[in-house]
């Protein structure tokens, strides 16, 4: 667009919010455009108001069309400027939403605040900081394609975001915390109805359409409905989400009437939550008494015990598998045929006997042991997907000359296990062991080859206090089991333990700082949803053949104007 030309887009060039997101205007002092940024910022901190554990999901109309209006002022006629200017855009706007939605992550530095208390801004700016460089880029790359003046523009934003929501959750191991799809986690009618969309995109996918929808009000000032596209736009997304949500609420109610018609036998269970303090989890002198605290919170007086009981993440502090007497104490506690699943960390079984019987240094792992009635281990997992600075310590030689070094100091660096495991269990269903940070990854947690049954879900958000961490981080294992189409179970030492249906579905939980038990029957799975067939492939093709298809407008625009000029 030449420099020159007017646009019918709102904003306005000056007066009112539309005059403070004008970027082009060039005669403001510096201290103007900083408070543009800074509204910027705070309509990304805004954001995080729609996700757990607050669910405020209006808020979503009102800052995603302020980010697209702040777009439309900031654009400029040449690539470059343009991409610099959307990518510190998005930047500010991905500054504010991770600072308000991970702040959390400084808690787990304050247990041991002696040791970890001085690298708490590293966890609440620098990460956010890093994190916002993905949304930085994904309004750089609709920049790059940006023309205020074109409805369709909110097509190319949800994609470019898209995209880069499905980067940050691989690029370096990914952290896909926080996603925007996560919004639609709450109890109500409409929130579970727009979750099932899981099951057919993933929550990936979920953030595409949620971003569609919620930037369609940037569509009504002006003349943006004129345009055929506009039209198109503001009838389809709609119509779209009325429909999803119907088919949601559909098919929750069929995953609820097929567990209650289902004539296969009911496998009981009881997931234990011993909600201990993690300042006092380690303690040596403590050991005992944790132990025997889960012993008798597994067993009640004249009850049948349940054919399984869960035990959450590191649940013995102490290595369970070396510990005989230990592992009897655990068979009695259980029928002939029942299974304690337990965290516990565990050393590898390589290399143990050395020359002169020696015993050579064994790696760690934080696993899952599945003990039978008669004090045996009958299968074990071991973690695949380790948490950065928790369990290991990424580019150890270059951090620790400068004095970093994980929190888990009581064990030492954890080693990874081989990956996602469906594990056969006599007179069980298939399950897949996922213990704790796992959970948070789509589509990596089972084994496609092998669909499980069930997932157990091991974790314990004690770290994290009395924040949004733990209704954070039970919200993705909600939407696991609706894009896997399987049970979660889930034991947390503290946190939220619960049952979740394949719909995600809370059935049964166990709220924050709770000591309890909660018994329950294991529900059925349902067949597998797109989700688990297909993953982001689908969305991934759709997405580059959009990219392809507004760059070959772009150049044909071009050339256009350079007959016509």
């Amino acid at each position: 667009m030449p420099r020159g030309k007017t646009h019918s887009a709102w904003p306005p060039h000056d007066g009112g919010i539309g005059g403070w997101l004008n970027f082009r205007h060039r005669a403001a002092g510096r201290r103007v455009w900083l408070l543009r940024y800074f509204i910027i910022g705070l309509c990304g901190a805004m954001t995080s108001l729609a996700h757990p554990p607050f669910f405020l999901t209006p808020v979503i109309f009102v800052t995603l069309p302020l980010l697209i209006w702040a777009l439309d002022g900031g654009y400029e006629r040449g690539a470059k400027r343009r991409l610099l200017r959307a990518g510190l855009i998005g930047w500010w706007f991905g500054f504010g939403y991770f600072v308000s939605g991970l702040y959390w992550i400084g808690f787990a530095l304050l247990v041991e605040a002696d040791k970890f208390a001085h690298f708490i801004p590293l966890a609440v700016i620098a990460l956010p900081a890093g994190l916002a460089l993905f949304t930085g880029l994904a309004l750089g790359l609709a920049g790059l394609f940006w023309d205020p003046d074109r409805p369709v523009r909110i097509m190319l934003l949800a994609v470019a975001w898209f995209l880069l929501e499905w980067l940050r959750g691989h690029v370096l191991t990914g952290f896909p915390w926080h996603s925007l799809g996560y919004i639609w986690t709450g109890n109500s009618l409409l929130h579970g109805g727009m979750a099932q969309g899981a099951a057919l995109v993933g929550v990936y996918g979920l953030g595409f359409f949620t971003l569609l929808l919620a930037c369609l009000p940037a569509l009504l000032p002006g003349d943006q409905l004129k345009r055929a596209d506009g039209r198109i736009l503001m009838a389809i997304i709609p119509l779209s989400a009325l429909v999803l949500v119907g088919w949601g609420v559909w098919r929750t109610q069929q995953i609820v009437d097929r567990s209650m018609t289902d004539d296969k036998p009911d496998i009981s269970l009881r997931i234990v939550q011993p909600s201990i303090a993690q300042q006092e989890k380690w303690v040596p002198g403590n050991r005992r008494a944790h132990f025997e605290k889960l012993l008798q919170l597994s067993q009640l007086p004249g009850v049948t015990p349940p054919q399984i009981i869960v035990w959450p993440e590191a649940a013995t502090p102490f290595f369970l598998g070396e510990q005989p007497e230990a592992l009897r104490a655990i068979g009695k506690l259980l029928p002939r045929d029942g299974l304690l699943v337990t965290g516990s960390p565990r050393l590898s079984d390589r290399h143990m006997a050395v020359a002169a019987g020696e015993v050579e240094n064994r790696p760690v792992h934080n696993s899952i042991l599945f003990i039978g009635g008669d004090g045996e281990i009958h299968a074990r997992y071991d973690k695949f997907h380790l948490v950065p600075f928790g369990e290991y310590l990424p580019f150890r030689s270059l951090l620790s000359a400068i004095g970093l070094r994980k929190l888990t100091n009581d064990i030492g660096a954890f080693a990874p296990g081989p990956g996602p495991q469906t594990l056969r269990l006599d007179r069980l269903p298939p399950v897949s062991p996922l213990i704790c940070y796992e959970i948070i990854f789509p589509a990596a947690v089972t084994d496609p080859t092998q669909p499980p049954g069930w997932i157990v879900n091991l974790t314990n958000d004690a770290w994290f206090g009395d924040t949004s961490g733990p209704p954070q981080h039970l919200a993705q294992a909600r939407l696991r089991a609706v894009e896997e189409g399987v049970p979660v179970i889930r034991s947390a030492n503290n946190g939220i333990s619960a049952v979740i249906s394949p719909s995600g579905s809370v059935l049964q939980a166990l709220p924050l700082n709770q000591t309890g038990i909660l018994d329950a029957k294991l529900p059925k799975p349902v067949a597998r949803p797109p989700y688990a067939l297909y993953q982001d492939i689908p969305l991934l093709l759709l997405s580059f053949f959009v990219l392809i298809l507004f760059t070959i407008l772009r150049k044909r625009e071009k050339n256009s104007r350079n007959i016509h000029a």
